[in-house]
């Protein structure tokens, strides 16, 4: 008995990480696009992941 519940809470367990692998390179791509958006266009390519200054510059561009 004591080997099914050790085997049950392994494979929960496997599929708990994979789960949270699948979301998160699944969400991110969005996580990407977001961050740049609220970039100003001048650092765009700069590399960094996190913005250094947010600009809702972009999204006025494209609502106007």
């Amino acid at each position: 008995m004591a080997t099914d519940e050790r085997t049950s809470a392994s494979e929960r367990a496997f599929w708990t990480v994979g789960a949270v692998v699948i979301v998160v390179y699944a969400l991110l791509p969005v996580a990407w696009i977001t961050s740049l958006s609220l970039k100003p266009a001048e650092a765009l390519n700069d590399g960094r992941f996190w913005p250094s200054q947010i600009t809702f510059e972009n999204y006025r561009t494209v609502f106007t």
